[in-house]
């Protein structure tokens, strides 16, 4: 098994109440942890001033691409969840920092 952490970094345009709609995603990325033993530590800042925000989970799965792929997915529920749109998704998620340490000892991949 291979454990990596995910973050996206987004712009966010035509939301009221940014601070709230953070708080959302963050809480409905937790219900996906409790749901799904193989998320973790889901994480969320913002710049409210900028609209900026970063998400950040840990995703474990067989391979890198396989934790990749579930971690953009959970990310993406916890912002549709949150009643988010997310446009053009292919290609940010393109823009996605993966990092994931390798352990020599061990001679695997292991969480960043």
């Amino acid at each position: 098994m291979t454990t990596i952490r995910l973050s996206l970094t987004f712009s966010v345009s035509g939301v009221d109440d940014l601070d709230a709609h953070t708080d959302a995603v963050l809480s409905a990325l937790i219900d996906l942890e409790t749901a799904n033993p193989l998320l973790a530590d889901s994480d969320l800042e913002a710049v409210l001033s900028k609209s900026l925000v970063t998400v950040a989970i840990l995703s474990t799965a067989e391979t890198v691409d396989m934790a990749e792929q579930n971690a953009l997915a959970a990310i993406r529920t916890a912002i549709h969840t949150a009643g988010g749109a997310t446009p053009e998704w292919d290609s940010v998620a393109q823009m996605a920092t993966t990092t994931a340490e390798y352990s020599f000892k061990a001679k695997a991949l292991v969480a960043a």
